[in-house]
């Protein structure tokens, strides 16, 4: 029952949960490799990608390692430190601008747009 978060997949065996307490227990130290060494990130995000949206396998071939790689970084607003796109995305989603709010915006369109309509990712 993949509604189930307790009861994971045959496939994984570890429940979500303890997938994402190990990774939070982790985060400092995986964000501090990932801005020193900036294309073994690139290539652990694009793995990521290709794993998530099953487009590919983890590790590419040497043919496939030739090919043009997007760069990730970090958003650019403080409260997305960790939060990664590709160069390709927006600009204003890149630098974290799109999280400035606009002119008499009220707190609830406000969520709603850097929540839904101007994120425009994958």
């Amino acid at each position: 029952d993949s509604s189930d978060p307790s009861k994971p997949p045959p496939s994984i065996q570890i429940a979500q949960s303890e997938i994402f307490d190990i990774i939070q227990g982790k985060r400092y130290h995986i964000l501090q490799y990932m801005k020193n060494n900036p294309e073994d990130a690139d290539a652990a995000m694009e793995a990521v990608v290709r794993i998530a949206t099953g487009t590919g396998p983890r590790a590419l071939t040497d043919r496939q390692k030739q090919m043009k790689q997007r760069r990730w970084k970090s958003i650019g607003h403080p409260t997305c430190y960790g939060r990664f796109v590709p160069d390709t995305e927006d600009e204003k989603l890149r630098d974290g601008s799109y999280r400035k709010p606009k002119a008499g915006e009220n707190f609830e369109k406000w969520m709603l747009r850097v929540t839904t309509k101007e994120v425009g990712i994958e």
